[in-house]
């Protein structure tokens, strides 16, 4: 017959070894996944450029003429983004 210790050896450490290595690899992959490198400041300002343009396009035809003007010349200038850059 089989004796009850040699079950629980047989059993029970693979058991717990692999659940050691699932929770390891589940920390790595989760520290993969998180992001802490902060953005660059350039990438976000012409990203929230063309978000800007985009809805500038989208009112065109809820705002005047001379309002789009204004604004397309405003948004257009490139001088204004080197010298705040």
């Amino acid at each position: 017959m089989c004796n009850k210790n040699s079950i629980l050896k047989g059993e029970l450490i693979p058991l717990s070894v692999v659940m050691v290595l699932i929770e390891v690899l589940c920390y790595f992959v989760s520290k993969l996944m998180r992001s802490d490198r902060t953005p660059d400041v350039k990438i976000v300002k012409q990203g929230q450029l063309i978000i800007r343009a985009r809805n500038l396009r989208a009112a065109a035809n809820f705002i005047s003429a001379k309002s789009f003007r204004a604004r397309k010349n405003y948004y257009s200038n490139e001088e204004r983004f080197i010298t705040r850059a």
